[in-house]
């Protein structure tokens, strides 16, 4: 907000690396224990705010990690969003998800 990077904002650039560290645990039984809903859309924002954050960081303070993480973080959740918009179309021309409004 104040246009610089701060200790405070290093920290919390850092507890949300851990909080999406802990998240991707968790999203590896996604599929197994939860049937495919429109509720998996849920998943795109925890994953694209760290992702953002970590380009804003990328572009406060230019390095060689900052950067790996910016555009990994990036890229895994553009792949994710684009896996859940896949299913959600497959579902939609399926009907599968037709049985959610009954």
């Amino acid at each position: 907000m104040i246009g610089g990077h701060d200790l405070f904002a290093q920290a919390l650039y850092m507890l949300t690396l851990f909080l999406l560290a802990v998240l991707f645990g968790q999203m590896r039984y996604l599929a197994s224990c939860c049937p495919f809903r429109l509720a998996w859309w849920a998943v795109s924002f925890p994953l694209l705010a760290p992702a953002i954050c970590s380009l804003k960081v990328a572009a406060e303070s230019p390095g060689r990690f900052t950067n790996s993480v910016a555009l990994l973080l990036l890229g895994v959740a553009s792949l994710v969003i684009l896996g859940i918009f896949v299913r959600t179309l497959k579902g939609l021309l399926s009907g599968e998800l037709r049985t959610l409004s009954t």
